[in-house]
């Protein structure tokens, strides 16, 4: 009886980079957590004592808008590779994580059940629904925080925002074009990015020693700083 060839493994297919995925986005997020935390009064000093001065604080705050700088630029330069659906798709769902991230400070401000929540921050809207709902609390959260500031929605934040709904409509309405060096922004995203971490972990590290894990009344302190609240922290 003749036996049958096996049947070769293919080759798998090379996979093309992306852009950023959720998970380095992630580490974006949790820098802006941090720099947050560690600009804060009650906290300034107590990491000054660990070496951990304000200006390192700013340094890593200006690399990371940085990095989302030039992720932005990255991904208008790859427009040539994506349908205007799938560019739209993208920026709509960064406008929606950034405005999101605006109602988190203002339920941090008003309190959670506070009705503005609702009616200024548009907090109970459907922001996927459509395209006016979006642009609709779009606008009327870009008017309040015109005269009504909010922790951690800096200058730099509400540029980021504005870029990104522009971004948003240009896909939409077919103004999106695509064009050379979005592989040289990506990675020099990337390498800054690996900065990035390694600078807030810097912080995380002095958090984690100035507020040590055996000490339970610390645990909020903990959280504020990205860092397990009943966990050494490691990195």
């Amino acid at each position: 009886m003749s036996q049958s060839n096996p049947t070769p493994t293919p080759t798998p297919a090379p996979q093309k980079r992306g852009l950023f995925n959720a998970k380095q986005l992630a580490e974006l997020d949790e820098s802006d957590a941090v720099i947050l935390a560690a600009r804060k009064a009650e906290y300034a000093p107590i990491l000054l004592l660990r070496e951990i001065t304000p200006a390192l604080v700013e340094q890593l705050a200006t690399k990371t808008q940085q990095c989302r700088d030039l992720l932005t630029a990255s991904k208008s330069q790859h427009g040539g590779s994506k349908s205007q659906t799938q560019l739209a798709r993208e920026a709509r769902d960064e406008v929606i994580g950034l405005l999101q991230e605006i109602q988190s400070a203002a339920r941090q401000k008003l309190g959670a059940d506070s009705p503005q929540i609702n009616s200024t921050y548009y907090g109970s809207t459907n922001l996927r629904e459509s395209r006016s709902k979006l642009t609709q609390a779009y606008d009327g959260i870009q008017k309040t925080l015109e005269t009504v500031p909010l922790p951690g929605i800096t200058p730099a934040f509400i540029a980021d925002l504005t870029a990104e709904f522009a971004a948003y409509e240009n896909a939409l309405d077919g103004k999106t074009t695509g064009a050379g060096g979005g592989s040289t922004d990506y990675q020099q995203a990337l390498d800054l990015l690996a900065e990035v971490t390694k600078e807030r972990q810097t912080i995380q590290f002095a958090a984690n020693g100035a507020f040590p894990v055996r000490d339970k009344s610390k645990r909020e302190d903990r959280k504020a700083f990205q860092i397990p609240p009943d966990q050494n922290f490691v990195g």
